[in-house]
């Protein structure tokens, strides 16, 4: 059983006494001196380290009901023996201490509830360095629960929180206090009480804590309160369901709702819009679509097109940055079969190419829009680039001719909004574009798409950049080495980790060679 964890050490305890200092990631392990003790059931653990002596430390306080004052033990792990010492001076009763949690470490500390002479609850420290008692300051409230199950502190995020379980109007409650300020009494806040039925008494055994920018989420795990034996960190399914009374009474700041929801896919998050109008109305909204996207953006995926046989295609998506299987993508919709080539991607949308028919396809929603039409020579004649302008809050797609030797041929523009394809002019020098190469995509980054000609020089390569915003053509300036390539296959630009690059492919002394 567990009994106790810190900086990932687990203290261990089996039926037969023995205890054992465990590092999980190691598997390494050590055999603790066996101390006397009445059970495990009748004391609390707790595990810490003390920076003075640079030890880890054990403490073992008893709960003490009506029965005789037990001394508390600790176990320096140098020493490798356990020594009594004094107890609390007030001599208060620690009866409130949990069979199954440890104690709370913080800040050098041990930390415990229990009672006074009043029956008030105290919150007592214990530092061990110094191995001095201390009492930290409770709010009234806490001082004076009554008619619960239990009282607990617990250490959430580097902060010291107090919690209990009871009964209200007929319904159990959860509440629980944070101190955001260690020993300012000043400094405990109430977070939030819940309340729920339960077809069983139910039994709150932890909680765990996420945080972001000072925003917390709770969990909290059920299990029976007579299941003794099963480990802390399970999770005892004794429960059939749980209601929560008047859920939209349970007020979470937006922030939090905002937090929760941008890690859900998006099938999810579509679903959620049924929940009610307030989450219809925020999904919908651009601030949150825009906080989606960014926190997607560390979840990198590609998106794979394979040929099965003839023209069918089948897509998959694979995530870079986890470890979820490949994922097989439906056709978009109402378009089968699946024969669309990708030309280009931009923010989790594809624009796709099949039989001079072009398609927007969102894969995540598997939604899709129908592009108008434009004169095209050969979809092999030319490059597509799809990104989004900030300035219009638009999508755009860019067409830039593959001129080869040929006289200019226009480029051609496409705003989502306006749903029409328009002519723009060539670049004023006049270079050609016959290094654009025919499968590859327009590389996208700060508001401008990006590719490479050649002057009027021979052999001379430019890197050309076309504004969505204003419209407007720019030269990116390159080393004179890219400038002067000469005798090889291709040269290429790409976007890699939002910087832009050059590369090619090529002969020198009689090997392929591949330069970036």
């Amino acid at each position: 059983m567990i009994l106790c964890c810190y900086n990932g050490l687990a203290l261990l305890w089996c039926p037969r006494g023995d205890h054992l200092l465990w590092n999980p990631s190691t598997n390494e392990s050590v055999q603790l001196p066996n101390h006397e003790t009445t059970s495990l059931f009748s004391s609390t653990y707790g595990l810490g380290y003390d920076s003075i002596s640079d030890d880890y430390k054990i403490l073992r306080v008893e709960h003490i009901s009506n029965g005789p004052e037990r001394p508390t033990k600790i176990l320096a792990l140098k020493s490798g023996s356990w020594r009594k010492i004094d107890n609390h001076p007030c001599g208060f009763r620690n009866k409130t201490i949990p069979c199954k949690n440890s104690l709370s470490f913080v800040h050098g500390a041990f930390h415990w509830l229990s009672k006074d002479s009043l029956l008030k609850y105290i919150m007592i420290s214990f530092n061990i360095s110094n191995e001095v008692y201390e009492e930290i300051s409770l709010l009234e409230e806490i001082c004076n629960i009554s008619n619960v199950n239990y009282v607990r502190c617990v250490v959430l995020e580097g902060m010291l929180c107090a919690y209990c379980n009871g009964r209200e109007g007929g319904l159990n409650t959860f509440k629980l206090w944070v101190m955001k300020d260690y020993d300012i009494k000043e400094s405990w806040t109430k977070l939030l009480p819940i309340y729920f039925w339960s077809y069983q008494h139910i039994c709150l055994r932890m909680v765990k804590c996420y945080s972001t920018t000072k925003r917390m989420v709770f969990m909290v795990t059920l299990g029976h309160p007579k299941d003794r034996m099963n480990c802390c960190l399970q999770i005892v399914p004794y429960y059939k369901d749980l209601f929560i009374r008047k859920a939209m009474e349970i007020h979470f700041p937006e922030e939090i709702i905002v937090d929760i929801l941008i890690r859900l896919p998006v099938p999810s998050l579509l679903r959620f819009k049924c929940a009610s109008k307030f989450w219809k109305t925020l999904i919908s909204d651009q601030y949150f679509k825009v906080k989606h996207y960014n926190y997607a953006k560390n979840n990198k995926k590609i998106l794979i097109a394979r040929l099965i046989s003839g023209a069918d295609i089948s897509y998959y998506c694979y995530s870079l940055s986890s470890s979820q299987p490949l994922q097989n993508l439906c056709c978009p919709s109402n378009h089968k079969p699946c024969n669309y080539i990708i030309l280009c991607c931009c923010d989790g949308l594809a624009l796709l190419w099949c039989r001079g028919d072009h398609l927007l396809w969102n894969p995540s929603t598997n939604e899709s829009v129908q592009l108008p039409n434009h004169e095209i020579t050969s979809l092999f004649g030319s490059t597509y680039g799809l990104g989004y302008d900030s300035i219009s809050d638009d999508y755009k797609i860019l067409r830039v001719e593959h001129m080869g030797n040929r006289p200019g041929l226009p480029s051609k523009i496409l705003a989502l909004k306006s749903g029409s394809w328009r002519k723009i002019g060539n670049h004023p020098r006049g270079f050609h574009n016959n290094t654009v190469p025919s499968k590859s995509s327009l590389p996208f980054v700060r508001g401008a798409f990006h590719w490479l000609g050649r002057d009027n020089l021979p052999n001379y390569n430019i890197m050309i950049s076309f504004n969505i915003s204003n419209e407007l053509y720019g030269e990116i300036l390159l080393p004179e080495e890219i400038c002067n390539i000469s005798n090889v296959n291709y040269v290429r630009c790409d976007v890699l980790e939002g910087m832009l690059c050059a590369y090619w492919k090529g002969q020198e002394a009689g090997l392929d060679t591949f330069k970036l």
